[in-house]
């Protein structure tokens, strides 16, 4: 029985988790637009003062589930919102700000002659535009969210298009890194794995330039609700398929699982989005082109080919087999080791799950290498 996690994971990492150069430039555009925002706004907010917990680090890039581009038309997102609190929010008549004179003072307050391209007023947003033409082609969106205090409850609220809503910028990110801290708890790189799988659903949802499939956000609730881990990262991404296709069966609505009071909105526009039907349809697909990957009968050709067929790769699976050795295989059962929080070090200093338990750390790379 041949393991394709080996030629899944380089392809994993060359095509699909966004490089170290990209996410670096991406975070220090992030980066300089908070410092712009720290050094501005408090001349247009009378009595604001911003601090690090004032910006909220959202989205896939956040989540380290953001993939490559594929194509010209698409552009990285990366979205970092600012909290604001409601008592500066006051115009000089004494009455509150609406959104959108909120959303006009901070989007005048961030032009800059550097910029192309000046930013622009979104309904949720102000976005922030950078390098329009190649691969580096990527925005910055800034949500402005309004806090106040309601009997001693924090109450934030996302300046939309037309009114304040009530919105809660770092549910999906906390909700989703403390499953993949629950799933590495219970066992070691569970949760490692679900976010390389995720990363993996989105990337083959954008392998067909003629598809119409669900955005990342839906995709990614979809892994989380019906993600089945296994020690192999093929067979892990196989059964997460069939048993996402399996659910669609039965309901083709998608919710938002990070919301824990139970009420669990919907996500998909109606209980029968196209978008979902056609990804139901594809997955289907993907499941009778992998019908070898486990069995005793896959060899190695026959799992490059059926991968090939599931992701259209730039480069054949068939080029990633073999590029895997025992010093990075040792090396990422260590990250994993490490992520999942249960590393400890053996008398003669090695890292593993023997020995002496390691304290927590923090670790403050935005990517740290991953399965």
């Amino acid at each position: 029985m041949y393991d394709s996690s080996s030629i899944l994971r380089a392809f994993q990492l060359s095509e699909v988790q966004l490089t170290d150069t990209m996410r670096s430039k991406l975070s220090s555009h992030r980066d300089a637009n908070i410092d712009r925002m720290v050094s501005r706004l408090p001349n247009v907010f009378e009595g604001l003062s911003l601090v690090q917990d004032s910006f909220v680090p959202q989205g896939s890039f956040s989540m380290r589930t953001v993939i490559q581009t594929l194509s010209s038309d698409e552009s990285y997102d990366i979205d970092v919102g600012v909290k604001i609190p409601a008592t500066v929010l006051v115009s000089d008549s004494g009455d509150s700000m609406s959104p959108s004179v909120v959303k006009s003072a901070v989007c005048e307050a961030m032009r800059d002659d550097r910029f192309v391209k000046q930013p622009l007023i979104k309904r949720n947003c102000i976005r922030i535009f950078y390098a329009d033409e190649d691969e580096y082609k990527h925005h910055v969106d800034v949500p402005i969210y309004r806090v106040s205090s309601n009997g001693g409850a924090l109450v934030q609220e996302l300046a939309s298009e037309h009114e304040w809503i009530e919105s809660n910028p770092t549910q999906i990110n906390a909700w989703f890194e403390q499953l993949i801290r629950s799933l590495n708890t219970s066992k070691d790189g569970a949760g490692t794995q679900l976010r390389v799988v995720v990363r993996l659903l989105k990337r083959f949802a954008k392998s067909r330039a003629e598809w119409d499939m669900p955005s990342g956000l839906k995709l990614t609730m979809l892994c989380c609700e019906c993600f089945v881990p296994a020690e192999r990262l093929d067979i892990a991404l196989k059964n997460t398929i069939g048993t996402i296709a399996d659910r669609l069966e039965s309901s083709q609505a998608i919710h938002n699982l990070a919301q824990a009071d139970g009420s669990q909105d919907m996500l998909t526009r109606t209980a029968h989005d196209t978008s979902v039907i056609q990804l139901q349809q594809r997955l289907r697909e993907a499941m009778a082109t992998l019908s070898e990957i486990g069995q005793s009968t896959c060899t190695e050709s026959g799992a490059c080919e059926a991968w090939d067929a599931v992701f259209v790769p730039k480069k054949s699976f068939s080029d990633y087999a073999g590029e895997s050795s025992p010093k990075k295989e040792s090396l990422e059962s260590k990250i994993s080791v490490l992520l999942g929080g249960n590393a400890k070090t053996s008398s003669d200093g090695r890292i593993g799950r023997e020995g002496i338990e390691n304290k927590p750390h923090k670790f403050y790379a935005d990517d740290p290498k991953e399965e």
